[in-house]
């Protein structure tokens, strides 16, 4: 009689290890899932961010070029001289600036006045004898019709020259706005060649572990970049069958439908984003695939974009790190592929120091598990806990057994959250999901939370049991991701996409209350030279100088933001008048000059401050933003000058 009750005991011994090294092991993978899944989103809106601010950047970059003062000087008065030192200036604005193929201007007839060629790391002037006539590219077409200030943004595809596609390829996005001269008649356009390999270069940089799986496509499924060149550029080739739509249907539907999202089919995890290169009010065309030829349609903001994609393979995805392949996740795998092995296991367990063995193998098994174990019978009691779990939360087995599991509740969630997760594991028998609980010393914590019924052989419930990790320190990364996705890193300031929607959102308020408000868009006079002298880390301690003081001028329902290098952007809510935003800009102006001294050498660092006002000056962030930026270009051009006197 004591040989079968040792029998039963040790039966059922194994039978809740076995349960619960099934449940680490499909917990680990679903742990698995979550962390390669977070993985693939953040890696998404960190290209997205990357791709938005280069674009964002490159597009100030033109609008600095087509203000500058010899680029007036030369179309209003037009001679070799003024040709030249524009030259010049462009071959050393290439040689900084390191990213664009060409720099162009591009008169009214259509024929190319300036050109400088970006070849062998060293920009130069294209001789008159190779200039060319860009009258009948679509690009040249669609940037001429456009009024002052605004930028146009072509297809992502492939450089041409002459009457062929340039080889090898070369990616290129350009960039133009027209050229007027000081009596508002059109002299052709300015037109950047942004580099595409540029762009890759660049990714593969701040991605180096999803670079080689990723793809980028456009709105109609072509490959703009793929590891496999020989699949790319097929708009430009003629190739219909060269596109995501044609090889996949069903997954090119289902990335086309949403903004952003996630999911599984029988190769892979499929991530994809969204990415609206243009800015709100911009515009860009369909291009042609037929050289010389027009475009075919016009593109608003939201008609044009382009899909990153990722696919994360079927064993990548189920595979939890080597770290978490612990003895739990060990023993439930090969219970579950290889059910033989239980058999031969349990069979022949006929003595009792072989019961006591296995006996204490179980415990083992239980207690060094890297998971949190706690199981309760079926009225929610706490029966019995490991040492992880008393490593997460903190609570002892002595201070856990006997109670329910709500005492580990900490108020982050809804009342009565707790009881409808409890009803939901007793109706179904099982329950998975992010919990969030607090440590016996207070410190809240998130766990991924797997919770199954073990039943006897009636069917009725005897025990829960449940299984959990933290991830913590999973989500804090991921709302880090979301938090740099809108801050600029090194002030902690919004960036330029924080700043947009927040500029949008103060239109959609001011059309409904007829208010007011300003933008002052403010330029570091002199930074350059703080760089040059101190380096770059001492121009970074500045800048964060510089955002504390803008900060304390500004009211906390206004918005500083910093666009990039010295570049810092104010949303004025509220002012209804120039001489309220005065009154601000001079608060700002009286914070400088910011001084950076180190041995004998010291710089003055000063602000130039342009201003734009809503509804007068522009009806969106863009032509607010154009607006601003120009008046500080302004500022600047009339403080040179009366320097200069």
């Amino acid at each position: 009689m004591q040989f079968l009750i040792w029998v039963l005991i040790l039966a059922l011994l194994l039978l809740t290890v076995g349960a619960i090294a099934c449940m680490a092991y499909a917990t680990d993978v679903a742990l698995a899932h979550a962390r390669h899944a977070a993985g693939e989103r953040a890696a998404l809106v960190s290209l997205k961010t990357l791709l938005n601010q280069k674009l964002q950047t490159i597009q100030r970059d033109l609008l600095y070029l087509v203000r500058e003062r010899l680029l007036e000087r030369l179309v209003n008065e037009p001679t070799n001289e003024a040709e030249a030192a524009l030259t010049q200036e462009w071959i050393e604005f290439s040689r900084s600036k390191g990213i664009y193929d060409k720099i162009r201007w591009i008169d009214e007839s259509g024929r190319e006045r300036i050109r400088i060629n970006y070849a062998s790391s060293e920009p130069m002037a294209a001789p008159p004898a190779l200039l060319q006539d860009r009258s009948l590219r679509y690009f040249f077409q669609d940037t001429l019709r456009l009024q002052p200030m605004e930028i146009y943004m072509s297809p992502f595809d492939l450089n041409v020259e002459g009457e062929h596609i340039e080889q090898p390829y070369k990616p290129t996005i350009r960039f133009g706005t027209p050229v007027f001269d000081g009596k508002g008649q059109r002299h052709g356009i300015l037109m950047l060649n942004y580099s595409g390999s540029s762009m890759f270069a660049r990714i593969a940089q701040a991605l180096p572990d999803r670079y080689p799986r990723l793809w980028l496509l456009n709105s109609d499924g072509y490959w703009l970049y793929h590891t496999n060149g020989e699949d790319t550029w097929g708009f430009m080739l003629g190739r219909s069958d060269l596109t995501l739509a044609a090889r996949k249907p069903t997954v090119w539907a289902r990335i086309l439908a949403q903004g952003a999202g996630q999911f599984l089919t029988e190769e892979g995890l499929w991530s994809f984003e969204t990415i609206y290169p243009l800015l709100e009010g911009q515009k860009t065309s369909s291009g042609n695939m037929r050289l010389f030829s027009p475009s075919q349609n016009v593109h608003t903001s939201k008609q044009y974009f382009w899909k990153a994609v990722t696919l994360l393979p079927l064993d990548e995805y189920h595979a939890p790190p080597e770290a978490d392949r612990n003895l739990l996740y060990r023993l439930g795998r090969s219970l579950l592929q290889l059910p033989a092995l239980w058999r031969e296991a349990t069979v022949g367990l006929l003595g009792r120091r072989d019961m006591l063995a296995q006996e204490a193998l179980a415990a083992q098994v239980v207690e060094h598990t890297a998971q949190g174990v706690m199981i309760t019978d079926a009225s929610m009691r706490v029966q019995l806990v490991n040492a992880a779990f008393t490593r997460i939360t903190g609570y002892s087995a002595s201070e856990t057994v006997g109670r329910t599991p709500f005492f580990l509740q900490e108020g982050k969630h809804p009342t009565d959250f707790y009881q409808t997760l409890w009803a939901q594991a007793i109706k179904d028998r099982s329950w998975q999901g992010e919990v969030w609980c607090r440590r016996k010393n207070g410190e809240l914590f998130v766990e991924w939370l797997s919770i199954n019924a073990l039943c006897n052989k009636k069917g009725a419930v005897t025990q829960y049991i449940c299984l959990f990790s933290d991830i913590t320190q999973l989500k804090e990364s991921e709302q880090r991701m979301e938090y740099f996705a809108h801050h600029d890193t090194l002030t902690g300031l919004a960036n330029s996409r924080l700043l947009h929607a927040r500029i949008e959102h103060s239109i959609q308020i001011a059309q409904r209350a007829g208010r007011q408000f300003a933008v002052l868009f403010i330029d570091l006079d002199r930074f350059k030279a703080v760089n040059d002298h101190f380096g770059h880390a001492r121009g970074d301690e500045l800048l964060r100088e510089v955002a504390r003081r803008l900060s304390s001028c500004l009211r906390n329902e206004d918005t500083l933001a910093r666009l990039g290098g010295d570049e810092f952007v104010v949303l004025l809510e509220n002012a209804g008048t120039p001489a309220e935003a005065q009154r601000v800009i001079d608060s700002i102006a009286a914070q400088f000059p910011c001084t950076a001294t180190e041995g004998a050498v010291s710089v003055d660092v000063g602000a130039s401050i342009g201003a734009s006002f809503y509804p007068a000056d522009g009806t969106t962030a863009a032509m607010l933003l154009g607006k601003a930026d120009h008046a500080m270009y302004e500022a600047k051009r009339r403080m040179r000058a009366r320097r200069d006197a």
